[in-house]
This record gives C-alpha cells, sequence and structure tokens, in this order.
C-alpha cells in the first residue's frame, strides 16, 4: 500500500508540474504579440528613417547638380541674341554694293583690247605654214594605195602588256635584238629608217617659218635652182650621207638590172637620195619624186617592177 502511495503521490506530482509549465507558457504566450508587434514596429521605424535620409540625400544631390547646369547655360540664351545683334549691327554698318561696279563689266573688255597685237604674231606663222602645200600632198597621198605597193612588213600590239609585234614573212619578233637573219634585220632597219624619216617630214618645215620672217622664205627657193642645176654634180655624194644606204642599195640593184637589160643599158635611169631621207628618180636628166610621176611609160614599168623585186629580196 505504501508503495501505491508514493507512486500516486509520484504521479501527482508531475502532473503538477506539467500544469505549472503550461500555466507559466501561457501567461508567457500574452506577451509574444506584443513583443513582435513593438520589434516589427521598431525596425519598420528605422528602415523609414534610413529610407528618408537616403532620400534626402539623393534630393540635395540632384539638386546639387541641377544648379551647377543652370548656372552655366542662363547666359547661353543670351550669347545666340547677342552675336546675332552684333552681326546685325556690323552688317548695318558696311556699305552698300555698289550697282555701277556690278553693271560696269563692259569696261574690262576694254583693258583687255590693248594685248590685243601680241595674237598678230600668229597669223603670220599661219600665213607661212598655209603657203606650204607640200605637208598636203604628203598626208593625201597614202589615202590610196598604188597598183605597185609591196607589203614590207606588219606590226601587231599585244593587248595585254601593250608591247609591238614585228612580222616580216612568216616570222614574228617583239624587239629587232631577236632577228637572227641578218636580211631581215637589215630589212627591218631599212624600214624604220624610212619611217623616221617620214615622221621627220612635216617637223622639218615648221620652225623655218616660226625661226625667220619672209627673208628666209624667200632665200629657200632661191636655193632651190641651184640644186636641181647641180644634181648630175658635186651635190650628190653629200645626200647620200645622211641616207645611210638605202638609196644606194636601190641604185645598184638598179644598175645590175639596166646591165642586163639591153633596152635600157644605153639609157640614163639613176635612184638618187634626198636630203629628207627620201628617193627621186633621175630619168635621161630629168629628176621625178616617185615612180608614178616618171613620163616614159616603158620606163615607168621597168622602175616599178625593179621596185617590186628589190622589196621582195629585202
Amino acid at each position: 500500500m505504501s508503495a501505491f502511495h508514493e507512486q500516486r503521490d509520484i504521479a501527482s506530482v508531475s502532473g503538477s508540474n506539467e500544469l505549472d509549465f503550461f500555466s507559466q507558457l501561457f501567461s508567457q504566450a500574452a506577451w509574444l504579440p506584443l513583443s513582435i508587434f513593438l520589434l516589427g514596429g521598431l525596425y519598420l521605424l528605422l528602415m523609414a528613417i534610413i529610407f528618408r535620409r537616403a532620400a534626402e540625400r539623393r534630393r540635395k544631390a540632384r539638386m546639387a547638380l541641377g544648379e551647377l547646369p543652370s548656372q552655366q547655360p542662363a547666359p547661353t540664351p543670351d550669347t545666340p541674341v547677342a552675336s546675332r545683334l552684333s552681326r546685325f549691327m556690323q552688317a548695318a554698318r558696311l556699305p552698300e554694293p555698289d550697282l555701277d561696279l556690278l553693271l560696269g563689266k563692259p569696261n574690262l573688255p576694254a583693258e583687255t583690247t590693248a594685248p590685243v597685237p601680241v595674237p598678230s604674231a600668229s597669223p603670220v606663222a599661219v600665213a607661212h605654214e598655209e603657203s606650204l602645200p607640200v605637208p598636203e600632198t604628203i598626208l593625201s597621198e597614202p589615202i590610196s594605195l598604188p597598183e605597185d605597193a609591196v607589203e614590207v612588213m606588219r606590226i601587231w600590239r599585244d593587248i595585254s602588256d601593250g608591247s609591238l609585234i614585228i612580222q616580216i614573212g612568216d616570222q614574228y619578233y617583239r624587239h629587232s635584238a631577236a632577228i637572227s637573219n641578218p636580211e631581215q634585220k637589215r630589212r627591218f632597219e631599212a624600214v624604220v629608217r624610212t619611217l623616221s624619216a617620214m615622221i621627220g617630214l612635216p617637223s622639218a618645215p615648221l620652225p623655218k617659218p616660226i625661226a625667220a620672217t619672209s627673208a628666209p622664205a624667200a632665200s629657200a627657193p632661191a636655193a632651190e635652182p641651184p640644186k636641181r642645176g647641180l644634181f648630175g654634180g658635186k651635190p650628190k655624194p653629200a645626200e647620200p650621207e645622211p641616207l645611210g644606204g638605202i638609196a644606194d642599195q636601190i641604185e645598184e640593184f638598179l644598175q645590175a638590172r639596166l646591165l642586163a637589160s639591153p633596152q635600157f643599158s644605153t639609157r640614163s635611169i639613176h635612184v638618187r637620195p634626198t636630203l629628207d631621207h627620201g628617193v627621186r628618180i633621175e630619168v635621161d636628166g630629168h629628176f621625178y619624186d616617185s615612180v608614178a610621176e616618171v613620163i616614159d611609160p616603158d620606163v615607168r614599168e621597168f622602175l616599178i617592177n625593179i621596185m617590186r623585186e628589190w622589196e621582195a629580196r629585202h
């Protein structure tokens, strides 16, 4: 019985202890919401103070930044107005344009008429050039191909590099050093010399009238008659020197054919060089600038055959 009473006492004590714990817990639980509200209110108050101070700092910073540009552009709106007014005042002080000066341009040609006599020298040179019909005839001759014309060589141009290609017969060369055949090389050089003489013909008479006046023009025709009268004399050896042997080669070939021709062996037929690197034909003391001008048809046909044969050989 005593043990039973002891267990009951222990159970009652433990139950009372649990009741005391829960009673204390419930008595303290009434303060928990109040403490939570107080702590939350303090937190919100602190956060409000912090954000308010931060907003105040930002506002002050914006105001500080806004005052600086407000002070700078304040004078700027006045500056363009002042500059415009100053420009307007300066333009107002400028003198008005003189319409007489603007409309008085006809006075300028009056001043230019003074140096007009300078071009007066040009018509003199033109008159000398027009008085020489020789270049015009030279330029008009190549238009029609004569019947006795013989092809000497052809010249091609390489479009890729712009270089020239020379065709002599069936051979093609890019420069004269590549011509191994001496006959072809001599023929090429003779043709080039003839072409250079043709190019130099118009340039020779031009400086003569420009350098001198009517005096050399009068002396030129005076010098021509003695040359024609001295063709059979001493001036002949002086002419072949600048030629380079083209006329001499034709002359040698012509004389060889004359010896073999009984019809023309007794006649005086020669090919003479000229100072302008050309060729003149002499037939019984008469001189012709080309084979086509020879009056005798037999001699003309004979010379045409000689020229064709010489071109074919060279």
